[in-house]
């Protein structure tokens, strides 16, 4: 359909939801970032902006690992955020989430704690992430290519 953009037709819903939710998906260390569309829409209508990955927020207090608190806690990371779980035994909640490629990825929340009386900072962890620069927090280079280091 142009420079680095494909379209994928599937056979059924089944396999267009293990792809989409199989996400994110990488060649060569690039994500693949995946955008519905309609038939009628041209190809520079269909905005390649966000990516769906799973990220974690570790070393959480036990009063917050239930879902309740977790649906909560990962609406702060993404509004739209879904499939909130906990592992108990990692200690850490995970959610499916998804990023604005032209942003620098946020990498911790803020949580206000009555029982604690403190607001406490909690780092988000994000699963196979690709190329990723930790001087500007963008995805797409390393730091080694940071063009605003």
């Amino acid at each position: 359909m142009g420079e680095n953009m494909c379209v994928a037709a599937f056979e059924n819903q089944r396999d267009r939801d293990r792809i989409w939710l199989g996400s994110p998906w990488h060649v060569s260390k690039n994500d693949v970032v995946l955008a519905e569309f309609e038939d009628y829409m041209r190809p520079d209508e269909v905005k390649f902006a966000r990516l769906h990955v799973w990220a974690r927020v570790p070393n959480l207090p036990y009063n917050l690992r239930d879902v309740s608190w977790g649906k909560l806690i990962a609406q702060q990371i993404d509004k739209d955020a879904t499939s909130v779980q906990f592992d108990h035994v990692g200690g850490y909640m995970r959610a499916r989430v998804s990023i604005d490629v032209a942003k620098p990825i946020r990498r911790w929340i803020l949580l206000d704690s009555a029982r604690r009386k403190k607001v406490d900072m909690y780092d988000i962890q994000y699963e196979q992430l690709p190329y990723f620069c930790f001087s500007c927090g963008r995805l797409g280079h390393s730091e080694l290519y940071c063009p605003t280091p």
